[in-house]
């Protein structure tokens, strides 16, 4: 139903009253938190080609990461973790 009245709301408006409003609402996004302020955590894994594939992860809090780092570890194939604490 949401997209329904979304659809109602952007044909009242041209094409150039929706991109003013989009821009608008682009102009108030968060802004990105400060990345030595977080708990992080650096996944190595090998990939089935060869080679190992580096991925970084980051939380706001450690109790965050500790809820969250067993599933990501899941989608890894032998997973090697180093945690980043926060500095």
């Amino acid at each position: 139903m949401n997209a329904d009245k979304s659809e109602n709301i952007r044909a009242e408006h041209t094409f150039f009253e929706r991109a003013g409003i989009d821009k608008s609402k682009a102009d108030k996004k968060r802004p990105s938190p400060d990345i030595n302020g977080m708990w992080g955590a650096e996944i190595t894994s090998d990939m089935p080609a060869g080679g190992e594939k580096k991925t970084y992860y980051y939380w706001t809090t450690k109790k965050r990461r500790d809820e969250c780092l067993p599933r990501l570890m899941a989608k890894h194939i032998k997973p090697r973790v180093k945690l980043i604490n926060k500095k």
